[in-house]
């Protein structure tokens, strides 16, 4: 397989995270620019920031890390759960946030 992966996901060091992976198929989620920040009393917490990914047609994606590097959070961005800065395209749609 001729797949080029460049790999980072925002942790709680504040380590960038970009996925981009396959050829020119189909592209069934595209992900730009995802952050996410919580702001409670502890302060504000950066969970993530940068999020770069592309899942293609055939392409088998898993989310992978240590417990509160944000896997959870980054699925809850998609599914519409959380409000987020970024971009979030399921088949070609903008995703708007918390459903």
């Amino acid at each position: 397989m001729s797949h080029e992966t460049n790999n980072a996901m925002s942790n709680q060091s504040g380590s960038a995270m970009s996925i981009e992976t396959g050829s020119e198929m189909n592209r069934l989620m595209e992900i730009e620019n995802l952050s996410k920040v919580f702001d409670d009393k502890a302060g504000v917490s950066e969970i993530l920031k940068d999020v770069n990914l592309s899942v293609r047609e055939r392409e088998f994606l898993c989310i992978l890390g240590p417990s509160g590097c944000g896997k959870t959070t980054l699925l809850r961005c998609i599914a519409g759960f959380e409000a987020y800065q970024g971009s979030i395209r399921i088949d070609g749609r903008e995703r708007s946030g918390p459903v």
